[in-house]
């Protein structure tokens, strides 16, 4: 099946620190009930201290392709998947979407 479009990651970042300092968002992706991750996104910013934002990171879905050797061609697995959104604070915010 061909990979379907994209999808649209909004999260809200606080920096609570007394100084300025760096955050790299990191979305991973994952099958449902499988341990393998797979990073697909990722962005980095910079926060002054006491300061938040809205930060927003499209993910391609066809980064999820596997190559079908018999056929080849790549395709994307139906079924549930996991984004795994982490932070280099340590924060992590979990997400469910369904490929049909």
């Amino acid at each position: 099946k061909n990979a379907p479009g994209k999808v649209n990651v909004h999260v809200t970042i606080s920096n609570t620190g007394s100084m300025a300092g760096d955050v790299v968002i990191m979305i991973f992706a994952s099958k449902e009930n499988v341990n393998d991750k797979y990073l697909v996104g990722f962005k980095r910013i910079t926060l002054m201290s006491g300061e938040t934002q809205n930060i927003s990171a499209e993910i391609d879905l066809s980064d999820m392709n596997q190559w079908d050797a018999k056929h080849h061609k790549y395709f994307i697995e139906t079924g549930r998947y996991s984004l795994e959104v982490n932070s280099s604070q340590g924060e992590i915010l979990k997400y469910s979407i369904s490929i049909d």
